[in-house]
């Protein structure tokens, strides 16, 4: 009987050392991929609003982008700032907080309204205009 306790004795020490490490690892690899998402979230949501103030940017420059007279090439620059925000609002579907998924969704419809808008000007827009003003309320302008 007492080799029995012996042999008991000598595996609960392996086996509580053999269990540490496992639970060790588990533990230190949960931290390491909360840590790992919560910085893959920062850079989608730094991208997301990047890119909604290049949209809210460029459709501030149309009519008055002296570099660029031709209205459809301007408004062609919305729509390229606005497939940046398409791209960086699906990376944030993908990792994000159900927040910050409705931010980005919202921000990415009111570039879609301010592209509606743009797309039916025959000519340089008024600074009054109400689309324009949602959109920049919307997209975190002025």
């Amino acid at each position: 009987m007492d080799d029995l306790v012996a042999a008991a004795e000598g595996l609960i020490a392996p086996a509580a050392a053999l269990l540490g490490v496992v639970l060790g690892t588990t533990l230190s690899g949960r931290r390491e991929h909360r840590q790992w998402l919560r910085e893959r979230r920062f850079e989608a949501y730094s991208d997301v609003n990047l890119a909604a103030r290049t949209v809210l940017w460029r459709g501030d420059e149309i009519g008055r982008d002296s570099a660029e007279p031709d209205l459809e090439a301007q408004i062609a620059k919305v729509r390229a700032a606005m497939f940046d925000l398409r791209q960086a609002v699906a990376t944030v579907e993908i990792i994000g907080t159900v927040t910050g998924i409705k931010v980005a969704r919202s921000l990415n419809d009111a570039s879609a309204a301010l592209y509606r808008y743009l797309s039916e000007l025959k000519g340089p827009p008024e600074d009054d205009a109400i689309a324009i003003q949602q959109a920049r309320a919307a997209l975190g302008g002025r």
